[in-house]
């Protein structure tokens, strides 16, 4: 499959997840569910969310922003296994709440150190450009700066804290939307027509 269309494709379903991801927040703020047992219906919605906005670290890694050295490298896998286990972690919250605790604690630091690592390397490379070239970062630096200092203060699960993750990942979206090329940079336009000139002719 053509790495760029994967990669909007991975673009698209992260903006629709950090947008599900922004309402279950909301939805939240007006009829809070109980954390320990949230119901099937909430647990669908952040479990979809979840997975939909773990493709935005596959959109990442096919944009080539952060090159290929070893900061993605290591980065972008520890940013999807912790997207995976805060996914499993919502499945897991009706079951056993202590442990569904012990892996949204792994797997937001998990996020946070990927996304950094990663987004050090997008401003290394300087293919991305304005404000895109930190949206990476900042989805790496925000369960650090906000997110777990908010567990820390206020308790977990911190809804305000929480509901912020969506704001960060869907600028990464629409970051991604802005910079990724509508064509692979392995067939170019320009490519398509090779072979009409006469310097093609043989």
């Amino acid at each position: 499959m053509d790495i760029t269309r994967l990669g909007r494709a991975a673009t698209s379903t992260l903006i629709a997840g950090a947008l599900l991801h922004l309402a279950v927040g909301v939805a939240q703020f007006v009829n809070p569910v109980d954390p320990e047992h949230p119901g099937l219906a909430f647990t669908i919605a952040t479990t979809t969310s979840h997975l939909l906005v773990l493709t935005g670290v596959l959109a990442l890694a096919a944009s080539g922003a952060a090159g290929s050295g070893r900061l993605p490298r290591i980065g972008l896998p520890l940013a999807g296994l912790g997207w995976a286990l805060i996914a499993a972690a919502e499945l897991t919250v009706g079951v056993d709440f202590t442990v569904a605790k012990a892996m949204f604690g792994a797997g937001d630091p998990l996020i946070g150190l990927g996304m950094t690592l990663t987004g050090v390397e997008v401003l290394r490379t300087g293919r991305w450009h304005g404000w895109r070239r930190f949206a990476p970062l900042a989805c790496g630096l925000y369960p650090f700066a906000v997110e777990l200092p908010a567990f820390a203060v206020f308790g977990m699960p911190n809804t305000p804290a929480i509901t912020g993750i969506g704001l960060v990942w869907l600028t990464l979206g629409v970051a991604l939307r802005l910079e990724v090329p509508a064509e692979s940079p392995a067939r170019p336009r320009a490519a398509a027509t090779r072979g009409t000139t006469g310097a093609d002719y043989r």
